[in-house]
């Protein structure tokens, strides 16, 4: 009777594991990264096609208006889905759109999404002009390159509310030009619902 072979107990050495490990860390340190922008270009593509067909159809009621006005509310219906473009960074509890009347100002001054955001998207009807609010990046700069980038502007600070240096900028004011106040008779979308029915009360 021929004896029965020994079973190897050998396991994995300290070395061994630790060289796993590293080489975890490793590819992590490579791959994270990449996935990472890939998600901020598609999240940034995303947003720029939402914002143009919502323009468009905008457009289009506006011209629907006897006096040109621009309509008071993003209707879902006006869309093909029946609803608006969702944002993709989108809250649970954010409004989908935050509607003001704020003649002069074409950009919001708070420009993140956020718990507490006046809706992901931002409709001045005093003028039309919508932009999307964007998540916060690893630097105020970033925040900034990506906000310009989603709404295809050059802003130089995060507190600008018009395209360029002027009177409606947040900040302290210029001696000779007194701040404007930001984002005034605002109103809020209720999810669901009409964009922009319910006005908003007390926190500009």
């Amino acid at each position: 009777m021929s004896p029965t072979p020994e079973r190897s107990t050998r396991g994995f050495t300290l070395l061994e594991l630790l060289i796993v490990v590293v080489l975890l860390g490793i590819l992590a340190a490579v791959v994270i990264p990449s996935l990472h922008v890939e998600r901020r270009d598609s999240v940034s593509a995303v947003l720029r096609g939402n914002l143009t067909q919502v323009a468009m159809v905008l457009e289009v009621q506006r011209q629907k208006t006897a006096d040109g006005t621009w309509p008071a509310a993003l209707e879902p219906g006006w869309f093909v889905s029946g609803i608006l473009p969702p944002h993709p960074d989108n809250m649970a509890g954010v409004p989908a759109v935050e509607v003001v009347r704020a003649p002069g100002n074409t950009h919001p001054a708070d420009k993140l999404v956020h718990e507490h955001a006046s809706g992901a998207y931002w409709y001045n009807l005093a003028n039309g002009v919508v932009r999307a609010r964007v998540k916060g990046q690893d630097s105020a700069e970033e925040t900034l390159a990506f906000y310009n980038e989603v709404n295809q502007c050059a802003l130089a600070s995060l507190g600008d509310l018009v395209d360029g240096a002027g009177p409606t900028r947040l900040g302290p004011a210029p001696a000779t030009a007194p701040a404007a106040p930001a984002d005034a008779d605002s109103t809020v979308a209720q999810p669901g619902g009409t964009l922009g029915a319910q006005p908003r009360s007390g926190r500009r």
